[in-house]
């Protein structure tokens, strides 16, 4: 019997849920839980020109502070993170702007990939607990309301798509310190602050606080040397496969 394609997709929803591709969501960003959703046309909000999370703090630019030039040709890297409460780990390799690969507690594999300069990317979502390959495209999310884009991917930090205040700050107390040297920064957006020590040398938080004390985000340990081969081999034999772009499309 065919599945409903609404079910399909708040079944990849709910496999995209499980990685973190925003700021973890003690940190002010949490997610909804996936529902059965009825795509509908929509157009991503764009970014002010003027950020002003609090009117009376002069914000640094988004963009600027968290630029990708001079990022790394490669980087591997692992990180854990809270999500309602529990603590995750994420495995994250990256090959320029083309390719990406992201494991999450060992359960969910996801691939991207993307030619160049082209905003358009593919993304393969392998779900190892049902044995689900779901395909779709970065048009296709948009059109459900899940609007990601490849920075957030591969940089782990997601942009604002509302008023945002971002200002330099000393480290916090009580956390423990980074495995090398990152910039605070405060980001405050829809009420909520996180503390991220971003790196200028790897592009990417090395921690991230949500609440004084707390840690959200961590990495663990990192690597710039070149890629294993196999790396974005996707290895799906005996998987149900999932045209989620299509489902999305005819629905």
């Amino acid at each position: 019997m065919r599945t409903s394609p609404d079910y399909r997709i708040a079944g990849l929803l709910t496999a995209l849920l499980a990685t973190p591709l925003l700021v973890p969501e003690s940190a002010g960003a949490a997610p909804a839980a996936a529902q059965p959703v009825k795509p509908a046309p929509t157009v991503a909000t764009p970014l002010p020109e003027t950020h002003t999370g609090n009117p009376t703090t002069k914000s640094l630019d988004f963009d600027k502070v968290f630029s990708t030039r001079g990022e790394p040709a490669t980087l591997h890297y692992r990180a854990t993170y809270q999500a309602k409460g529990t603590d995750h780990t994420v495995e994250v390799w990256r090959q320029g702007d083309t390719r990406i690969r992201r494991s999450a507690d060992g359960v969910v594999e996801t691939y991207l990939t993307k030619p160049g300069k082209d905003p358009e990317w593919h993304m393969v979502v392998l779900d190892q607990k049902r044995q689900l390959r779901s395909d779709v495209d970065r048009t296709a999310l948009f059109k459900v309301g899940r609007f990601m884009d490849w920075f957030s991917f591969a940089h782990a930090i997601g942009h604002p798509t509302a008023g945002y205040t971002l200002v330099a700050a000393s480290a916090p107390a009580n956390l423990p310190k980074t495995l090398a040297p990152c910039q605070w920064y405060v980001l405050t957006r829809e009420g909520h602050d996180a503390s991220v020590c971003w790196s200028a040398q790897y592009r990417i938080p090395l921690l991230i606080s949500g609440a004084p004390g707390k840690v959200s985000w961590r990495v663990a340990s990192i690597d710039t040397g070149r890629l294993p081969a196999a790396t974005f081999e996707i290895h799906d034999a005996g998987y149900i496969r999932n045209n989620a772009s299509q489902d999305i499309e005819n629905d």
